[in-house]
């Protein structure tokens, strides 16, 4: 990357446009700042933390053909490590002063959990106690300033790693809201949860003779089959019996009707004809009965095989071609279409033992549907509970970590011996899943809230508090 007449990530000098000597500062090994992951996840931070940095004014090349001889070009390298040098520290400072303005805007964001901007508040302590070196820095040389440039490459690289886990922990975050949603309790009503146990389609995936079929759960039809309307069978079953009611026979009402008979719409239709027509449920009274007792025998023949491949091509949909009763069945109404005489009543009957098999199978895969649904929904609420179960430990752990690494901050801040002990003020504020979200001390009635032991103490002190009068707990054996 080149900023200007500079290319900041060689640390070496260079000559700019000018024939002047400029030296590159940030870290050799820093990458450019849209391969940093975790500005990946703000898109509203587009500026670098290095963008605060002013111009980095050029300095003239010694030589020591200079007036004074070699001693003149010693004093003339010496006079340039010395402006160099003061430059470096300069610099560095009004950087780490902008790295931590931007980590400070980073830590206000709402799409970081406690636990993340504990972390970033970490960085931003360590930032601060660098700055305060940094500031504290007399009789500056190159090999001091160099040192300092490793040391903040140290902590870019801190904050590299840092960001990295945080957008690991918010996909995960993410991946588990999104697996929560579509595994909710079976007493939910929302979309995700009604979909549990479901296929994309709505179907649901059962098992018939050991082979997977896809059903509606509504209907225990196949997956994809046509729904009639109750109006449209109503209008089948009305056509059929005004063609063949009373005397005579409306032989066109009856053609028309059975060619549009299909696989979908014909146990709907013999069902709904039975229940406006024959409510005492008379086996004489089907509308399969009745028909083959209405048509002569060339109409016999011509329609019973379109009703009978209709049933037949819906079984073996559902799987149940090889059914006993729908082979038996078959076999007898193929023999009597073959005769010259056709028994209306072993057609007629036999037709309707066939078309009950298969209400009868898209019943129980209604009940099927439902039990796997049922059982898919008990699996989602188990996963879920083992889920919250295995998160909720998890951010237990790491409350733990934080609490200990506030402990270690305050013992290395107030010059302890050992880490001490947190005081029964201090107090870890989690979400419903134990997740952190910050510190909190009560003092004198208030609350005050932090991210870590560098920020919380910062607080209480601009309130005129002592981190070590508050945070430490007095009078209890110390922590090893």
């Amino acid at each position: 990357m080149v900023w200007g007449n500079v290319n900041f990530f060689t640390g070496e000098y260079y000559k700019n446009w000018g024939n002047s000597y400029q030296y590159g500062v940030i870290p050799t090994s820093y990458p450019s700042f849209s391969e940093m992951p975790f500005w990946s996840v703000m898109p509203s931070w587009s500026a670098m933390p290095w963008s605060v940095m002013p111009s980095i004014p050029t300095f003239s090349p010694w030589s020591p053909m200079t007036a004074g001889g070699n001693s003149a070009a010693a004093a003339g390298a010496n006079a340039f490590d010395t402006a160099y040098a003061k430059q470096i520290h300069s610099t560095l400072i009004q950087s780490v002063q902008g790295f931590i303005t931007k980590l400070e805007q980073i830590v206000k964001s709402d799409q970081l959990k406690g636990v993340h901007k504990a972390k970033i508040q970490g960085l931003i302590d360590e930032a601060r106690a660098f700055e305060r070196t940094l500031k504290n820095v007399s009789n500056i040389t190159r090999e001091t300033a160099e040192n300092m440039q490793k040391e903040f490459d140290k902590l870019c690289r801190k904050y590299e790693d840092t960001s990295a886990e945080i957008q690991e922990d918010l996909k995960k975050s993410a991946d588990a809201s999104t697996s929560s949603s579509s595994s909710s309790s079976s007493s939910s009503t929302s979309a995700d949860d009604e979909k549990i146990g479901l296929n994309d389609d709505g179907s649901v995936t059962i098992k018939v003779d050991g082979k997977d079929i896809n059903v509606d759960p509504k209907t225990g039809k196949v997956a994809g089959s046509t729904n009639p309307s109750n109006a449209e069978c109503r209008e089948f079953a009305s056509t059929l019996f005004n063609a063949i009611d009373g005397c005579g026979t409306d032989n066109d009402a009856v053609a028309q009707a059975i060619s549009g008979i299909t696989k979908d719409n014909v146990v709907e239709i013999m069902q709904m004809f039975n229940k406006m027509y024959n409510t005492s449920g008379d086996s004489m009274e089907t509308l399969m009965v009745r028909l083959m007792n209405d048509l002569g025998h060339g109409q016999k023949k011509e329609y019973v095989p379109v009703i009978l491949n209709a049933l037949l091509e819906r079984a073996e949909a559902l799987g149940i071609g090889d059914d006993a009763t729908i082979l038996a069945e078959m076999g007898k109404i193929n023999d009597e279409l073959s005769d010259c005489s056709i028994d209306e009543d072993v057609v007629g009957k036999g037709l309707d033992r066939i078309a009950k098999v298969i209400a009868d199978k898209e019943k129980s895969n209604i009940t099927a549907a439902e039990s796997k649904i049922k059982e898919s929904k008990t699996k989602a609420e188990k996963d879920e509970a083992g889920e919250k179960a295995k998160l909720k430990t998890e951010n237990k752990e790491k409350v733990e970590e934080l609490k200990a690494e506030f402990a270690r901050d305050m013992k290395q801040d107030l010059g302890l011996d050992r880490v001490p002990a947190l005081s029964g003020n201090v107090t870890v504020k989690t979400d419903e899943n134990g997740a952190f979200e910050c510190f909190v001390v009560k003092v004198e009635g208030v609350k005050y809230k932090g991210y870590s032991y560098g920020n919380l103490a910062a607080k209480l002190e601009d309130y005129g508090y002592k981190a070590k009068d508050v945070l430490a707990r007095r009078r209890t054996e110390m922590v090893a």
